[in-house]
């Protein structure tokens, strides 16, 4: 845009019009005296010049609506927004929108229909994408089909919005009127019930420091609804270069300077012994910068599925969710047959899949004959695995500005379990922010569980932490203790590692077991009351063996840590076979140099 002028965007989301139906959608300044034409709906080349010849247009949809030879709707199951650049000038904050439909109908709604199942293939061929396969492969071009259906049975009410710089949406005066099905709308301004033409104020923030809404509010533990509200971020942050992640955590300076005025260090840490990070998702979001998701987060097409892997012809594709299947929505990946099957309590079930497109998994997964998602084509779909290489312990040094803060840990499946699985943050200290335990299963495949804790940076975290000499007991308790241990210096021998002042050479030696890959060992600090004789806490240290390597291995390794008590904790878990293997025939041995 020029100077003076700053950078919208006008998002449509046209799914579900009626066949009869043109829509096309107008941002103009703003006037009271702005009004919808009363004849609006009978022609189809209305423009707001017509009735307003002074008006200003910045902006303007194509004409929508379903193809006129085989009655499908351009932009049927496509979830991502359909978006139009405008220049306005800086200082505007209050436009118009015209939201005009032209109906071949007239005034009567009675009769609209929606036309139903018909996609495109990969070579963009007209067929029934929901026609069962042949052979195990997808289905060929097939004669057209146009089933219609009432208006009572529309899904989704075509819907527009707004969005400034920053990702905020505009707020529209008139919200959205529900057709006689309550179809749910994407966004917040909508023609009236879907079917009327409609114009509306829309009112943009008048300051970067005001509360907004954004795509981040449109999904999440309490929605549970079919966006994949992560994805479309991400799309609009790459495609259009309009931020829509927070920035108030990031990661440390790349020369680990310390963190910059403003903000402190924190620990993100994850702990999930018997399952892999990809069996839960997890997330921080800062309340302060209007509730925005933060870089911190694991997680697929939404905050509240996972990132999940699917293996299809030995290619390897990122399963898409929301999945709309069986009426309902589907946050992780699901039985063929239509429902949950059991299965190991840490493994994949073996008849699980999920869906290659997001375009497909935004569909009604059944064929509305048989009603059965082992319809669904073979070429947009896969069976789902979990990795064999995921780490039980990870840790992440980041930088966090001042402000509030909300840590969350979701699992949305029902049968494959997650127990143990924990997400926390830590000061500079390792002392505890907020801790989260991962509920160990969904309430049922459509209805993820979620824990949710709060935590709180200012000028004053981690600054009064102090250690008592005397009782050997912290101030805090600590989740986390990255002073106390350290990788040793390199050296060369004959020479032994020199550690930092304070600091004990001590050595590890490990042998792995018959089934070395899944040996794991950790130590931790332990802060123990002598008068009680009792452990108070115990915190994981940087001193470990992740899983993988051979079995029946050897490994030597150099550590520096500070004086104090520890415990050394060994366990061995095979999140694909479900076993617990042990650590027969291995061994770790810690001495001091």
């Amino acid at each position: 845009c020029a100077s003076g002028e700053k950078k919208l965007l006008l998002l449509s989301h046209a799914d579900q019009m009626a066949d009869e139906q043109v829509l096309t959608t107008f941002v103009t300044d703003y006037d009271p005296s702005y009004k919808m034409a009363t004849d609006a709906l009978l022609n189809e080349k209305y423009e707001p010049s017509i009735s307003y010849p002074g008006v200003t247009v910045y902006g303007q949809t194509r004409e929508l609506k379903n193809d006129d030879a085989f009655k499908v709707p351009i932009n049927r199951y496509d979830p991502f927004p359909n978006a139009v650049e405008m220049c306005v000038p800086t200082a505007t904050i209050e436009l118009t929108m015209w939201m005009h439909v032209y109906s071949s109908l007239g005034y009567s709604d009675r009769s609209l229909t929606f036309s139903a199942g018909n996609d495109y293939d990969d070579q963009g061929r007209r067929r029934q994408l929901l026609a069962p396969p042949t052979d195990g492969e997808g289905p060929g071009p097939a004669t057209p089909v146009t089933p219609t259906l009432p208006e009572t049975s529309r899904e989704i009410t075509p819907s527009f919005t707004i969005m400034d710089e920053r990702g905020c949406m505009a707020v529209p005066d008139t919200t959205c009127v529900l057709t006689s099905s309550s179809a749910p709308n994407y966004y917040s301004a909508c023609p009236e019930g879907g079917n009327l033409p409609t114009a509306t104020k829309m009112t943009l923030r008048a300051s970067n420091n005001a509360k907004c809404l954004g795509y981040w509010d449109m999904n999440d533990h309490v929605e549970m609804n079919m966006y994949p509200e992560i994805a479309m971020m991400e799309a609009v942050e790459f495609g259009f270069n309009v931020p829509q992640f927070s920035t108030y955590i990031t990661d440390l300076p790349s020369d680990e300077a310390s963190c910059p005025d403003g903000t402190k260090t924190i620990y993100f840490v994850v702990s999930s012994p018997t399952a892999g990070l990809d069996t839960f998702s997890y997330g921080v979001k800062s309340v302060t910068d209007h509730g925005k998701i933060t870089k911190v987060r694991n997680s697929g097409g939404t905050l509240i599925s996972p990132k999940r892997t699917m293996i299809a012809e030995g290619q390897a594709y990122t399963a898409k969710f929301p999945v709309r299947y069986d009426g309902g929505v589907a946050f992780d990946c699901f039985s063929a047959m239509g429902k949950p099957q059991p299965g190991p309590a840490t493994s994949a079930t073996p008849d699980t899949m999920g869906i290659i497109y997001y375009e497909t998994a935004y569909k009604e997964l059944f064929d509305y004959s048989t009603l059965e998602a082992s319809s669904i084509p073979q070429t947009v779909r896969a069976s789902c695995t979990y990795g064999s290489d995921q780490p039980s312990f990870q840790v992440s040094k980041m930088c966090a500005a001042h402000g509030e803060y909300t840590l969350q840990g979701t699992k949305a499946e029902s049968e494959v379990r997650s127990a143990g699985s924990k997400v926390m943050v830590t000061d500079a200290n390792g002392c505890r922010l907020a801790e989260v335990e991962v509920p160990a299963a969904a309430m049922s495949s459509t209805t993820p569980s979620t824990n949710i804790g709060a935590f709180s940076i200012s000028a004053t975290t981690s600054t009064r932490y102090f250690f008592d000499n005397i009782t050997g007991i912290d101030s805090c308790t600590k989740l986390y203790a990255p002073a106390y241990a350290k990788v040793a210096p390199a050296a060369t021998a004959p020479s032994k590692p020199v550690c930092p002042t304070g600091y004990r050479l001590m050595e590890s030696v490990t042998q792995t077991s018959t089934n070395g890959a899944t040996n794991e060992w950790y130590v931790a600090h332990i802060i123990y009351n002598d008068t009680t004789n009792e452990t108070l806490h115990a915190a994981h240290t940087p001193m470990r063996r992740s899983r993988g390597g051979k079995a029946h291995a050897i490994g030597l390794n150099s550590w520096c840590l500070l004086p104090g008590n520890y415990s050394l904790n060994l366990w061995d878990y095979s999140g694909l076979s479900g076993t617990e293997l042990g650590w027969k025939s291995g061994g770790v041995f810690l001495s001091d140099a």
